[in-house]
């Protein structure tokens, strides 16, 4: 060997015996921040071909393949798209989604929501449906049982079909239809429902739960397409309520409704296909509601009526392996979906980085859009490897400010379901602004 080739040689040796012991403890209190390669190679399902499209993207036959094309709001909020949406999940079926820039813009006195929404289902034979009770019905007939939407408990009991009916009664009567705060408007707008009808609404909704003491969902042990219809209303009356009237009488998932509160959690429980996709989360519906009245879309609220949110969203806190163990069930038959809800999470903000930078880029004046791309890298690293104490303390200050303004930015079910979001929640409640850790 050549004396300098030599010496070069001794002098590496030697500075990898001095500094070894850096190289861990750099790894100890920094994270390894992989690249956007790196993180895709992480994520089977990117390489899944697209399932969802714009309303100006032109489907072709060989796109469609023989699939169901439903419609619904880009925004995630339409209740009657909820419904539809839940049933497909429900039965698994495979369909594309096509996204309608419909927002909730002029709402007549005596509009209803089967006139606002912009749900349709597309058949492959060229039919279209938009009455969601005539979509349920046909879903049933070409997709029969596992779940069996309408179950007869005999010849002569209809519950299924009764109970949708009933819905109608139990509600509030006369009110708005307001996709941002359904059932809390009176129909001339001049105010709020009064608190007496949605106490009587919360106690007959718990008594009809209450007449099958077979199991926690409306018509006995199994879901049906009467919980396909009341949860999307449900669900917003359980974040939404509190915020404008005091008590454990006006919170629905108090334990003053008992047989309601055990609704709530077999549906978050036992359904899949709901708490991993279609359901919507307890800060979403708050923040929709908030914006509705900061935007003038919900009559009679002023932003000083509203009251501070109580607890945390729900089911943010479920126990990790039950929520894994939940989301395992939904993937499992689901190549388009990713194996965890982490990587659901991750696969979420990877292919949509670029918009999500652009964004963050004029949103947060004190980072380039290049301290921002990483920063979003360092966020999902940390998403990956579980966002536990350790992790979360070697967060860098952009990192922390770029994961709250993720949060707030995040709504569900538009973005995702309520299981990946609630990574992404956690990681930001654990890691806030202000920068309590810099680089």
């Amino acid at each position: 060997m050549a004396p300098f080739l030599a010496a070069t040689a001794t002098a590496a040796v030697a500075a990898r015996s001095s500094f070894g012991w850096l190289l861990p403890l750099l790894l100890s209190r920094y994270l390894v921040i992989p690249s956007w390669e790196q993180l895709e190679s992480k994520i089977p399902s990117i390489g899944q071909p697209t399932r969802t499209f714009r309303e100006d993207s032109l489907l072709d036959q060989n796109t469609k393949n023989g699939r169901l094309v439903l419609y619904r709001d880009k925004q995630g909020v339409c209740p009657l798209s909820e419904q539809v949406w839940l049933a497909l999940e429900l039965k698994n079926i495979d369909y594309l989604t096509v996204l309608v820039d419909k927002e909730m813009d002029n709402i007549g006195l005596e509009s209803d929501y089967a006139s606002l929404s912009p749900v349709c289902l597309e058949w492959p034979d060229g039919v279209k449906q938009t009455d969601v009770m005539e979509i349920l019905e046909r879903l049933e007939e070409k997709y029969p049982g596992n779940p069996n939407f309408f179950p007869s408990i005999s010849v002569a009991v209809d519950s299924v079909r009764c109970n949708i009916v009933r819905f109608q009664g139990v509600f509030p009567r006369n009110t708005l239809a307001n996709w941002y705060a359904p059932y809390l408007i009176k129909k001339d707008a001049s105010s709020l429902v009064d608190e007496n009808q949605h106490l009587v609404t919360l106690e007959e909704t718990d008594e009809v739960l209450d007449e099958y003491d077979d199991g926690n969902y409306l018509c006995g042990d199994k879901i049906t397409a009467a919980d396909i219809v009341w949860a999307p209303f449900l669900e917003r009356y359980a974040a939404q309520l509190p915020l404008i009237f005091e008590g454990d009488d006006m919170t629905p998932r108090s334990s003053e409704y008992e047989t309601l509160k055990e609704w709530y959690e077999a549906m978050e429980e036992r359904v899949p296909a709901y708490v991993c996709r279609v359901m919507g989360d307890k800060k979403s519906w708050e923040r929709y509601l908030q914006k509705g009245v900061q935007e003038g879309k919900v009559p009679c609220i002023q932003e000083d009526d509203l009251l501070p949110s109580r607890g945390k969203a729900i089911p943010t806190n479920r126990p990790k392996l039950k929520a894994e163990n939940i989301w395992k069930q939904y993937a499992s038959t689901r190549p388009h979906v990713a194996d965890t809800p982490e990587l659901e999470c991750v696969s979420f903000y990877v292919r949509n980085r670029d918009a999500i930078i652009a964004d963050a880029t004029k949103d947060l004046s004190n980072m380039s859009a290049d301290e921002i791309e990483g920063a979003l890298r360092e966020v999902l690293a940390a998403l990956m490897e579980g966002a536990d104490a350790q992790v979360v303390a070697k967060l860098s200050g952009n990192a922390r400010e770029l994961a709250t303004y993720l949060d707030e930015k995040l709504c569900v079910p538009r973005d995702m379901g309520v299981l990946p979001a609630s990574v992404l929640r956690t990681l930001a409640l654990a890691a806030p602004k202000p920068r309590i850790a810099s680089r």
